[in-house]
This record gives structure tokens, C-alpha cells and sequence, in this order.
């Protein structure tokens, strides 16, 4: 017989990772081309955005067997299986929550579009992609697409 300090007698790790953006800020230029009542446009600009993010471990469903005493047996040749077969106390794991990230982060982007005038009515479709830099034990980079479709009036 061996002993050891824990075995792992079921386990139900699950590990979450969560990121937001609560809200962003950005300024954009944009440049292009009028063709009557129509103009193409490109656009670009820099931003600030608020982020938060951290991780979850919870292993509080786990069941832990404390002090165990395990006993070998010889299975074929000089293969040998180790099983618990008492354990001094039983345990459940813990729930760990880590802070990654709470703090501004600046963002760029650039995107393009088309737009048609009525008037004081208009409608636009844009697409942009929007580069977002996180801080953190090092500078993570990462980009997000979008599509918008915007009607309006001028006042």
C-alpha cells in the first residue's frame, strides 16, 4: 500500500472566460466622391473603449478524496493499476475568479460606404473594422467587422 495527499475521484472543471466592452468612443474623418446625389466615401479614426475581462474556474462540483490509501495491483507483466480504496476525508475543488483586465484600451478603424441623398432624407450602408488593442501582462490585438444600415434626416 501507498499513500498520496489527493486523488481526483469525479471531476466537473469549468472554466469561463469573459470579455466586455461597456462602451466605446471614437472620432472618424471621412473623404470621397459626390456623384449627384450619391457619394463613396472612406473613413477612418481613433477611439477609446472601456474594457473588462476575467476568467472563471469553478471546480466547486469536483469531489476530492483527502489522504487516500491506495493499493497496487500487478495487472499483466510489469504493468501495475493503483486504486484508492479509502480515502481520510472527502473534499469538493473551489471557485477561482481572476481579474485579467479593467482599465481603457484605444482602438482605430477604418471602413467605407455609399450614400444616397433625398433631400433631407438619406441612406447609407458602411462597412467597418475596427482594430481593438488590450492591455494586459502583454498588448493582445484583435478585429472586429461590421455592417451598418443607416436612414436619416437632416435638420
Amino acid at each position: 500500500m501507498i499513500s498520496t495527499d489527493r486523488v481526483t475521484l469525479s471531476s466537473a472543471l469549468s472554466n469561463t472566460a469573459v470579455y466586455r466592452r461597456p462602451f466605446a468612443a471614437d472620432v472618424s474623418v471621412r473623404a470621397g466622391y459626390a456623384l449627384s446625389e450619391w457619394l463613396l466615401y472612406a473613413k477612418a479614426g481613433i477611439g477609446v473603449e472601456k474594457t473588462e475581462s476575467y476568467s472563471l474556474s469553478d471546480d466547486s462540483k469536483s469531489v476530492y478524496c483527502n489522504n487516500p490509501t491506495i493499493k497496487g495491483q500487478r495487472l499483466s507483466g510489469d504493468y501495475v493499476g493503483y486504486y484508492a480504496v479509502a480515502c481520510g476525508s472527502q473534499s469538493n475543488g473551489v471557485i477561482t475568479r481572476f481579474e485579467l483586465l479593467n482599465g481603457y484600451a484605444p482602438a482605430a478603424l477604418l471602413g467605407g460606404g455609399i450614400e444616397r441623398n433625398f433631400n433631407a432624407l438619406f441612406l447609407r450602408a458602411e462597412a467597418e473594422l475596427i482594430g481593438h488593442a488590450t492591455p494586459g501582462t502583454g498588448w493582445t490585438f484583435y478585429y472586429t467587422p461590421s455592417v451598418n444600415l443607416v436612414a436619416g434626416y437632416r435638420f
